[in-house]
């Protein structure tokens, strides 16, 4: 992940491949190729790369949780939540897809996932908790587009 790190992703691409000829085939190998690929917009590498791995060391959750990141990224959010949901439940998928509704700058889809989350049996605190933080940041948000909208008429 070092050269992934510090902005030489070719380097780092290049080198997880070289350590997967040699043997080194690991389920992390194979899983940080696949978020290094998908970082550097290679969605397609990245998920034949999570496919590869997931033959190569089946039923590993953490590849089976990237994938259904990557799912997520290639437009799929509800084969994504269905990936999720098998991993950790209904509430922990919802939370998830919230967590990445946020990295791609959807707060209104974030709060949509989330408020699922927390009707749901089982939703974990850190969901409540966000829920919370995130709805007091939007409310305050449209406070100060209101004011200044209305300071704009006046």
């Amino acid at each position: 992940p070092l050269y992934a790190q510090i902005g030489d992703t070719p380097v780092s691409i290049a080198r997880y491949r070289s350590a997967m000829q040699r043997g080194h085939d690991s389920a992390d190998v194979y899983n940080n190729l696949a978020w290094t690929l998908l970082e550097a917009g290679r969605l397609s590498d990245a998920q034949q790369t999570i496919q590869l791995g997931s033959q190569a060391h089946p039923g590993d959750q953490r590849l089976a949780a990237t994938n259904a990141v990557l799912l997520y990224h290639a437009q799929q959010p509800g084969e994504a939540f269905d990936a999720f949901e098998t991993l950790y439940g209904t509430a922990a998928a919802h939370h998830n897809l919230a967590i990445l509704d946020l990295e791609s700058d959807d707060v209104e889809g974030a709060l949509e996932q989330l408020a699922l989350a927390t009707s749901s049996p089982n939703c974990p605190v850190q969901a409540i908790e966000m829920q919370n933080a995130l709805t007091a940041e939007f409310n305050r948000q449209r406070v100060l587009t209101a004011r200044r909208q209305a300071s704009k008429t006046h």
